[in-house]
């Protein structure tokens, strides 16, 4: 999520472009206020179980859900960093719609990129802030908080969203949403009706993003968590400082998420993964990262790094989109060039830098 001042200096536009119209037809891409809260069961909501929400995001675009939970507890954690966030009362979102990304034939609510796009029901009410996406199985739906009466885990779908409620948002960051100019409210309800029993019952997802809202809880770090996200930072800050750092970015910001996709998703990068250390690799370049002294491991269960890699990279990029691959057998070489023989995260970056090829 990014917050930006207006100077006054250009207009802005309150639309959600290609949102489409309200339940009535009216009011396309516009948005229509915030839907009031009422108490289900106790809990304070503006959307209810079974609503269904949109939202228009970077990545995804505009994508269509159900609502399965609005007392969802998780926790989320970032990939790298291993930072986390627990979160309460939280919108649960089941993907019916859209979302569809390359290489894939699961509907996504929303992916990297999209967090911050506001979620909005059929009458373009907004009702929560998107700000994290995850995959779910039995166990994770098993083990989680609280859903929706009758909700149950579809298998057939991909990234299910978690949204904080909108008016914890504008409270807690002392906001406010404004409403489009020319908006159409006759017959227009001011918030959900509350069903005569409430609703919630069962478990909800984590996801996997860092973003604040009302009912977030930030455990304190460990001193060691804390080093490892000022290194990450670090190597973040030195790829911006070379063309080839800056493509590395720039690659990962695009082809990320089907990176990830393929990996929750399609079984034959999920065995790669796996059965050449993956998991194992990355958790011995984490543990005790202190700074961009860090040693890489050069060997992965009597596995050479290099080898590693290669088999992991050749079954993702024969698993992924025409772009996706055309994408690995244009870099992977410079990266398996790069990190041979490299024996420090620094001595890395520090070849990064020095490369003097075309990018």
């Amino acid at each position: 999520m990014a917050i930006a001042k207006l100077n006054g200096k250009r207009p802005f536009i309150q639309k959600l472009p290609g949102i489409g119209p309200d339940k009535n037809g009216r009011n396309e891409d516009l948005i229509v206020g915030m839907a009031d809260e009422v108490t289900v069961g106790g809990i304070k909501t503006a959307v209810l179980c079974g609503e269904t929400v949109r939202k228009l995001g970077r990545t995804t675009g505009v994508t269509e859900g159900k609502v399965v939970s609005i007392n969802a507890s998780h926790r989320s954690t970032h990939p790298i960093t291993q930072e986390f966030v627990d979160y309460d009362r939280q919108i649960i979102i089941e993907p019916t719609k859209g979302g569809i990304l390359d290489g894939s034939r699961f509907k996504n609510f929303g992916t990297s990129g999209d967090s911050g796009a506001v979620v909005i029901n059929e009458w373009n009410q907004v009702v929560g802030l998107l700000h994290a996406a995850n995959s779910l199985d039995r166990d994770l739906w098993a083990a989680l908080g609280s859903t929706c009466s009758g909700a149950t885990l579809n298998t057939r779908v991909g990234l299910y969203g978690s949204a904080a409620p909108i008016h914890a948002v504008v409270d807690l960051m002392k906001i406010d949403i404004i409403k489009s100019p020319g908006i159409n409210t006759s017959s227009t309800p001011s918030g959900p009706t509350p069903p005569a029993l409430p609703t919630p019952s069962g478990p909800v997802i984590p996801t996997g993003a860092l973003v604040p809202g009302m009912g977030v809880v930030r455990l304190p770090l460990a001193a060691a968590d804390l080093l490892r996200s000022a290194v990450l930072d670090e190597v973040i800050n030195n790829l911006f400082a070379s063309p080839l750092g800056r493509k590395i970015l720039e690659l990962y910001e695009l082809h990320g998420p089907q990176a990830r996709d393929l990996l929750d998703h399609d079984r034959r990068a999920k065995i790669a993964w796996h059965r050449n250390h993956g998991p194992a690799f990355a958790a011995k370049l984490l543990a005790n990262m202190e700074s961009l002294d860090q040693p890489i491991p050069q060997q992965i269960e009597g596995l050479p790094l290099d080898e590693m890699m290669r088999r992991v990279c050749d079954v993702f990029v024969s698993r992924g989109t025409p772009d996706f691959a055309a994408a690995g057998e244009r870099y992977l070489p410079i990266a398996f060039d790069l990190l041979r023989g490299a024996t420090t995260i620094r001595e890395a970056l520090d070849r990064v830098r020095a490369y003097e090829g075309a990018v």
